[in-house]
């Protein structure tokens, strides 16, 4: 229910309003039902979607493929995950063959390099003071 509230209070801060929101139950085949009677009343026409768990993510990009709809969807496991690796702080050379259009894949695959000791992180940031000095501009 945080985590539901929280996203509602930012996209409402956003100016983002839900066309639909479907009961979420955690289970694919049931949220790929749910979501599919979502979009008929709409139309067949959503802009993004905002999902609370991978599971009901899956479901609904089920659906969409299904209908040949592309939009943005968001399973709010992933990207905690995501957050938590800190990818962005590793050479991204090191991993440029890992699937970023599925970031679930993404995540599993910089996990286990990371694990296995294969990334190094990147150095920490230079003051720019020191950069400038040492091409000679300061």
């Amino acid at each position: 229910k945080m985590f539901h509230d929280g996203a509602v209070k930012v996209m409402e801060a956003a100016g983002i309003k839900p066309a639909a929101e479907p009961t979420g139950v955690w289970d694919t085949d049931i949220s790929a039902t749910n979501f599919e009677q979502a979009l008929t009343s709409l139309g067949g026409k959503v802009d993004a979607v905002w999902s609370a768990n991978d599971a009901n993510a899956a479901g609904v990009i089920s659906i969409l493929d299904k209908n040949g709809l592309t939009v943005p969807v968001s399973g709010q496991d992933v990207a905690a995950r995501l957050l938590a690796s800190g990818w962005w702080n590793y050479n991204l050379t090191k991993f440029y063959d890992l699937p970023f259009n599925d970031p679930e894949q993404f995540v599993e695959g910089f996990e286990a390099l990371k694990a296995a000791g294969a990334l190094t992180p990147l150095p920490p940031p230079r003051p720019l003071i020191d950069v400038l000095t040492e091409l000679g501009f300061a």
